[in-house]
């Protein structure tokens, strides 16, 4: 549960965990665990299920009900004000963010790992929310759980993006052997953190997780379990109606 939230009993959301089963369509019974888990766990009731097909980059789709229809929608992440709509992405060691502004009743989920990321995720995440009249300041996220910095660890081609970046090259940290530097941690929860503070989000409506994918046995990480298929988590959102 996310302080952020507290206030806002209308905003539905969570994520999945290993003993859910893994919800990638590439394994035999992924959509089944998907399936049972909106069910069950998530409740999501009659309402309609928008997964986009994820590339690791930063397109943000604008849900209306055309593309809530859509099967092949390709994008990282989703923001819309339809109250009959629950948007889903996978993962294992990228992070969710679960987004809501109650002024304009908008919501979003978007997927953030490295590409995504070095790609700015954040910011045209907040850029959805702003076709919707939101304004920066009035949107409340949360980074849920994802690889942590002292467990993710990059080489120089992977690292180097992030070293050059003046706002995210802090949470950079090299690894040092004899003198010399192996490879580099990224702290990607805390670079999303200066990403979307950056474009005016205000550090008090913003939560990090603290929960590390690679660390916790009961949450699948990609770089910990290296099993093929990849085995991955479902984060979803939603907004209860409104009482009338």
């Amino acid at each position: 549960m996310f302080p952020v939230f507290e206030k806002f009993p209308e905003v539905r959301y969570g994520m999945s965990c290993c003993r859910d089963g893994t919800m990638n369509l590439g394994d035999p019974n992924g959509e089944e665990h998907r399936l049972n888990f909106l069910r069950d766990v998530a409740e999501i009731g009659c309402r309609s299920v928008f997964a986009p097909i994820l590339e690791h980059g930063n397109s943000v789709a604008c849900v209306t009900p055309d593309i809530l229809r859509s099967k092949t929608t390709v994008a990282d992440g989703a923001v819309t004000d339809i109250d009959y709509a629950c948007l889903v992405v996978t993962g294992a060691d990228c992070s969710a963010l679960f987004a809501y502004d109650p002024k304009r009743r908008v919501y979003g989920l978007a997927h953030s790992g490295r590409k995504s990321t070095e790609s700015n995720i954040a910011s045209q995440f907040i850029s959805a929310f702003r076709r919707y009249g939101s304004r920066p300041q009035d949107i409340r996220i949360a980074i849920g759980p994802g690889i942590c910095g002292k467990c993710y660890s990059v080489g120089e081609e992977a690292a180097e993006p992030f070293r050059n970046d003046s706002l995210l090259k802090n949470y950079v940290l090299p690894s040092l052997v004899a003198g010399k530097t192996t490879h580099w941690f990224l702290d990607l929860p805390r670079m999303i953190r200066a990403q979307l503070e950056e474009i005016g989000v205000l550090r008090e409506h913003i939560d990090i997780s603290g929960q590390c994918t690679y660390e916790m046995s009961v949450l699948f990480s990609h770089r910990r379990d290296k099993v093929d298929p990849p085995k991955r988590m479902l984060a979803y959102i939603f907004l209860e109606s409104p009482v009338k």
